[in-house]
């Protein structure tokens, strides 16, 4: 009843001009799918000051960087201190809302790939350790294509969102320290492991999982797959989180 009671509440305040709503964990209790147009409706009330506290990555998209609109991200410390950032000041988030993956935000360490393949590859290697990602609150961003990197660099930066990254060797964006480069792509990766599908296309999202998750049942396997690409990000991503990887190996 807490939704419709919100839609009610908005209803009123339409007409109100100088109207200020503030919201504490609206998601709370809600049906995912009434959460999404829950904050349909709040984008959409673009004259309306809201003032929202959330746990919820489905009130947070691309337009909360737009002109007008801010997202606070506070951040708690180890002591419990904390650290409030918000978002740069001319952002360039050139990001189709349905790529965007705010999920980042809640996680302790994101991994950002160019696609589906990759994410399903590195995901093979968490499920065959126990769900290493899910238990270190460590998050796959896959980005929806090679150029989709780039533009996350003002919301990491900004937020200081603690990430890794594993890109192609043709990647020509944004890179540091914490990024892993392919010597060549992801299908070169497989292959160097025996995998024996055509270098040339993209390998399906199901085939790259199926072939690591195999992989890794074999000891000899595992250990070519710790050494490869695929580990060296895996890896990283333990380490941001303050876990040695040879103990998860």
């Amino acid at each position: 009843s807490g939704y419709y009671e919100a839609l009610v509440l908005f209803s009123e305040l339409s007409s109100k001009d100088d109207s200020l709503l503030v919201l504490d964990e609206p998601a709370l209790h809600f049906h995912p799918i009434k959460i999404k147009y829950l904050a349909r409706i709040f984008m959409e009330m673009a004259r309306r000051q809201i003032i929202l506290i959330t746990h919820s990555p489905y009130f947070l998209d691309v337009s909360l960087f737009s002109p007008g609109r801010n997202l606070v991200y506070i951040k708690k410390g180890i002591n419990n201190d904390s650290q409030i950032l918000t978002k740069p000041s001319k952002p360039q988030i050139n990001i189709a809302p349905y790529l965007f993956k705010s999920d980042l935000f809640f996680s302790k360490c994101s991994i950002f790939v160019e696609g589906a393949g990759d994410a399903s590859a590195l995901a093979a290697i968490s499920d065959a350790l126990g769900s290493i990602f899910e238990r270190h609150d460590i998050f796959l961003v896959d980005s929806g294509g090679m150029g989709n990197i780039d533009n996350y660099h003002d919301v990491v930066s900004s937020y200081r969102v603690n990430y890794v990254a594993m890109v192609d060797h043709e990647y020509q964006g944004w890179t540091s320290t914490d990024f892993t480069i392919l010597p060549g792509k992801l299908e070169n990766e497989l292959q160097n492991l025996g995998w024996t599908g055509n270098v040339n296309s993209s390998i399906d999202p199901q085939e790259a999982y199926d072939f690591i998750f195999g992989k890794m049942q074999n000891d000899n396997d595992k250990k070519m797959v710790k050494q490869s690409g695929l580990g060296s990000v895996f890896n990283a991503a333990l380490r941001k989180v303050n876990t040695d990887p040879d103990s998860i190996w």
